[in-house]
């Protein structure tokens, strides 16, 4: 778990989307199309390039997490496959999209220890901030 943050309760909703309860509401992500379309508690919504989304093997979705921290919240992708394990991280704040991360390491994305550990801030492979 991402340092300082409390995981909100997560759950698939279809193959390629979830909700994540938050206080103010369930926020829902769904990256079954084009972008990748993240709704917050109260409606407001954010299409994200599907570049961010981690990599996938076979007919694995990518697994979605959501964590709050004071006004933060991050939703979080992760996936993998035989060669590379790959996490995109996007913070919110107060509701607003701020930032996106993506990280990537060489190996199985899921082993035995999948859904794993978070990569280590000098893997990112790709950061902007919104």
């Amino acid at each position: 778990m991402p340092a300082g943050f409390v995981a909100l309760p997560s759950k698939p909703t279809s193959f390629r989307s979830a909700e994540v309860t938050a206080p103010e509401g369930v926020w829902k992500v769904n990256y079954e199309g084009e972008d990748i379309l993240v709704t917050n508690g109260v409606g407001k919504q954010r299409a994200i390039a599907w570049s961010w989304y981690p990599q996938e093997g076979g007919a694995d979705a990518a697994l979605c997490l959501g964590y709050r921290k004071g006004a933060e919240t991050l939703i979080r992708l992760q996936g993998g496959n035989d060669f590379l394990f790959e996490e995109a991280w996007f913070y919110f704040t107060d509701g607003e999209f701020r930032e996106a991360v993506k990280y990537s390491l060489p190996g199985e994305g899921q082993g035995p220890e999948w859904p794993g550990t978070p990569v280590p801030a000098d893997k990112r492979v790709r950061r902007e901030v919104f």
